[in-house]
């Protein structure tokens, strides 16, 4: 099964790569260099004008407009004024950052998915034994505690989505995930 985020992402993708390559070509090679940079921070080393748009994109969750621009832009400048440079280099830097925070998004995406999988193949396993030798359920749930799977909500939702309606011989492995969560 795919999410509807990694849906959106396969309909989209050229969409994405468009983006990128018009922030390849609109930023000039060595531009970013000559911007002043952090030097302390998760983004020492960066732009200060990157950084701005990061916390920009962070502050309204993605969803950027002209007026949350000025308005964050002016709030920034109320303390440290920009360079023209660094004005210039905004509209550019917005789309890295948005390109930045869809990389993140994608990397939760492909570990939910990582996770799922996990979950299922466990069950599969489970699902096998409950029906060929159920007295022995207990073994394979042992041998997923050894193993200490992820419990992460992917994993869970997956797990416990599928495990339900199993009958009797997998009560125990429901009744397991439920005392550890």
């Amino acid at each position: 099964r795919v999410t509807p985020a990694a849906e959106w992402l396969l309909d989209n993708y050229s969409l994405i790569e468009e983006q990128i390559r018009i922030a390849r070509r609109d930023l000039p090679k060595g531009y970013s260099r000559e911007l002043p940079q952090l030097s302390n921070g998760a983004s020492a080393g960066y732009p200060r004008v990157y950084a701005i748009a990061l916390e920009l994109i962070s502050h309204v969750d993605g969803r950027i407009d002209a007026n949350s621009i000025r308005a964050f832009v002016t709030a920034y400048q109320s303390v440290t004024a920009l360079r023209l440079g660094e004005l210039w280099a905004i509209p550019i830097m917005l789309r890295l950052a948005l390109l930045e925070n869809l990389r993140r998004v994608v990397v939760r995406i492909a570990a939910g998915r990582r996770e799922r999988e996990l979950a299922g193949q466990w069950i599969d396993r489970l699902h096998e034994v409950a029906t060929t030798a159920p007295s022995e359920v207990v073994l394979v749930l042992a041998e997923m505690v050894k193993k200490n799977p992820p419990l992460t909500v992917p994993f869970i939702t997956e797990f416990a989505t599928r495990m339900q309606g199993g009958g009797a011989a997998l009560m125990f492995p429901i009744t397991w995930l439920e005392h550890r969560v």
